[in-house]
């Protein structure tokens, strides 16, 4: 069995004594320290210090030694209570008392927690168990804390794809797919579309001493939504209204319906203007338009007409523009080929071919699948294009290609530059004139007319020109950063690019003189550089 080291004093004829009990199994010795404290508090003077620290570096054997000749009245069993550092725990530690000292009983021993400021959690269990087997020199748990319970945050499960995957499958012989685009979330009326499980506020806590613990502030969530969308009278529960398809909007749930339309958007439909989504099975005519606020998605062929979206467009057979077609999407723009047409994409734009166009991306251009061939016209593209050939060996290229951050960008720089100096420098005038106004009232001396009215306009002025600076910086801060990062455009060549085209990234051109052969276009120490695919 375990026992700790544990002395007794020893009344007996002659004097004071003390017997030194050794540990059992991993028991701990004793420590000169805790004796002597021991003997301090009772007030007993040792006869030979010597002696006692001797027989304390060797506590294998039951050990007696004298110390005092002076007898002293019988001492009683003792305990000493202390509290953790966090006021979470508590425990007693027990001294043994002379023969026929008194001994402890269980009211002492809550007295004596008591005494010491511990009112909570305390063990009396613990203490009972002490009672009927008393260890001394050990350390006795007596009272523990109450942890606070713990605080969960609100949690949003929502039921659908968050992320819009929006990609185009590539087939083996090097043909787009379009058929399995995996573009829409569909669900049916009724339909649940996310669910809340609101924050719980733990439960407080207490420490020993009877102090209250606060438990963690959770963080809380509510379920955002808009348009086709319904929630639950306890606010944990969206579902659909109609039937159609679901995706996050920022933070808001959205059901889309979609338009469906059967056949060419022509004479027999005119233009089409829709709140949603726009599907149509057969082609755009020309002359004719389209315009959705979500995703536009063609089976057919554009001729030379509009179509723009505010989200991605599909056009599975390919844009025969005839020089009047226009493009635009806010999010991606996947289409079979496109061919004199001007072409806009918020997003990334993947194709098959591009021939005559004028065509820009604020992301990337991929022209890969088949032939991948771009021939004559513009392409734009703010990190990457990605293109198999450039040109033909008869006709030249005569293509230019640009990548990277472009004069206009710069300009809008240079110039919100220069405006956010002048709002600083308005802001130090008006910051300088309402703290001389200030000192002025201080020293007691009286303002003008003029000076009072400027003691009222100055305050509101600095509000509006700390917020418009703040905002404004915010913005200069994220086009610097852009503009920062503008070398990182370039432009890949999987097969060839003819001699005749011209390159531009982030402003520096170069002219491509001859017939090059899977190459990569980029930026560096404002020049272009060109290298081989394999390096």
């Amino acid at each position: 069995m375990q026992k700790n080291a544990y002395f007794r004093l020893s009344l007996q004829y002659g004097g004071l004594f003390m017997v030194l009990y050794p540990p059992s199994g991993d028991g701990l010795p004793l420590e000169l320290g805790e004796v002597q404290k021991y003997l301090k508090k009772n007030q007993i003077k040792l006869l030979d210090p010597a002696e006692l620290s001797a027989a304390l570096g060797n506590q294998t054997v039951k050990t007696e030694i004298m110390l005092s000749e002076s007898p002293i009245p019988h001492v009683r069993e003792s305990l000493l209570v202390s509290a953790s550092k966090d006021k979470m725990s508590a425990t007693a530690r027990f001294f043994a008392g002379t023969e026929k000292g008194a001994l402890l009983d269980k009211d002492d021993i809550l007295g004596s927690i008591r005494s010491v400021g511990i009112i909570h959690g305390v063990d009396e269990a613990e203490i009972d168990s002490w009672l009927e087997n008393r260890q001394y020199c050990t350390d006795i748990p007596v009272a523990a804390g109450t942890p606070p319970e713990k605080s969960t945050d609100a949690v949003i499960d929502y039921m659908f794809e968050v992320e819009k995957k929006f990609r185009a499958t590539v087939e083996p012989d090097g043909a787009v797919n379009f058929h399995e685009l995996n573009l829409f979330n569909n669900i049916a009326s009724g339909d649940v579309l996310a669910v809340l499980t609101p924050a719980y506020r733990g439960e407080p806590g207490m420490n020993v001493l009877g102090m209250s613990l606060a438990s963690r502030s959770p963080a809380n969530k509510a379920l955002k939504y808009g348009k086709n969308v319904g929630i639950s009278d306890d606010g944990c529960t969206l579902t659909a209204i109609v039937s159609g398809f679901v995706e996050l909007d920022s933070d808001r749930v959205i059901v889309e319906n979609v338009y469906a339309i059967k056949g060419d958007v022509g004479p027999a439909t005119g233009d089409i203007v829709f709140d949603g989504i726009v599907r149509v099975s057969g082609d755009i005519l020309a002359g004719y338009s389209v315009k959705a606020t979500s995703d536009v998605v063609i089976e057919g062929v554009v001729e030379s007409t509009h179509v723009t979206a505010g989200g991605n467009i599909v056009i599975a057979n390919g844009v025969h523009g005839g020089a009047k077609a226009f493009i635009s999407a806010g999010g991606d723009i996947i289409c079979k080929f496109i061919q004199e047409a001007v072409v806009h994409a918020d997003g990334s734009i993947i194709t098959g071919s591009i021939l005559y166009s004028n065509v820009t991306s604020r992301d990337c251009i991929e022209v890969l699948s088949g032939k991948g061939l771009v021939k004559g016209g513009e392409l734009r593209a703010r990190n990457r294009l990605a293109l198999r050939t450039v040109g033909t060996m008869r006709t030249g290229s005569n293509t230019q290609l640009e990548v990277g951050v472009g004069p206009d960008e710069t300009e809008r720089f240079a110039a919100m530059e220069e405006e956010l100096a002048w709002k600083r420098a308005e802001q130090t005038k008006a910051r300088q004139g309402l703290s001389f106004l200030q000192r002025k009232i201080s020293q007691g001396a009286a303002l003008t007319s003029d000076q009072e009215k400027l003691m009222k306009v100055l305050p509101h002025k600095l509000d509006i020109l700390d917020s418009e600076i703040g905002k404004m910086y915010q913005r200069y801060s994220e086009m610097k950063e852009s503009l920062m990062k503008s070398d990182a455009g370039k432009i890949v060549i999987e097969d060839t690019i003819y001699d005749g085209a011209k390159i531009i990234i982030s402003g520096i051109s170069y002219y491509v003189r001859e017939d090059l052969v899977q190459c990569r276009f980029s930026k560096k120490d404002m020049a272009i550089k060109v290298e081989s695919l394999d390096s």
